[in-house]
């Protein structure tokens, strides 16, 4: 990355200099561990700009380094936010309102799978296990198990009905948005 990407105060800057290196503003509004120490990050405000559907990663083990070109746009460019990330395995999970791209990060960055009506509105919606990664919308509640997203409450009961989750930006304060959890000791 080049030397002028700074975003803190860099400690080989000369003091004496008069005005010194002014760090880039980047704010995000998720950010995950995956594997290598890279941090990811999504919908990112880099530099002013917003970009609700980029994905920007770190330098491996140096959490702090975002550089410019580490990026990845959202398979589907369709501009809606990502909401929530979640790591498994090599890839990365980007959920966004309306489906689920799963990420592969080993070697060349691509998406490896993407499903639709898998999306959250919330990031407490997805909760990450040691044997996949679970989420919850008004579909009901679904794990990723690294290749499959497969149901855990389809023909269980009525959920739609039944769960009284109504899913909209505007009903996060009401208390309908479902939020998911797991206990590895009562495995519940």
């Amino acid at each position: 990355y080049y030397a002028n990407e700074l975003y803190a105060k860099s400690t080989d800057t000369n003091a004496d200099a008069a005005a010194g290196p002014t760090p880039h503003s980047l704010r995000y509004k998720t950010a995950v561990v995956g594997q290598q120490g890279v941090v990811y990050i999504g919908n990112v405000k880099f530099k002013g700009e917003h970009k609700p559907d980029v994905m920007m990663f770190s330098m491996p083990n140096k959490p702090g380094v975002f550089p410019k070109f580490n990026y990845f746009d959202s398979p589907s460019s369709d501009g809606s936010p990502i909401v929530a990330l979640a790591a498994f395995r090599d890839t990365i999970l980007q959920f966004k309102e309306n489906g689920m791209y799963v990420i592969n990060v080993a070697g060349k960055m691509h998406t490896q799978a993407s499903f639709r009506d898998c999306g959250v509105f919330n990031p407490c919606q997805v909760f990450t296990t040691s044997f996949g990664v679970i989420f919850v919308n008004k579909h009901g509640c679904f794990i990723y198990d690294g290749s499959k997203v497969i149901s855990l409450t389809g023909g269980k009961f009525d959920w739609p009905k039944q769960s009284g989750v109504v899913e909209s930006k505007s009903n996060t304060s009401d208390g309908k948005v479902p939020c998911i959890g797991y206990d590895p000791r009562s495995q519940s």
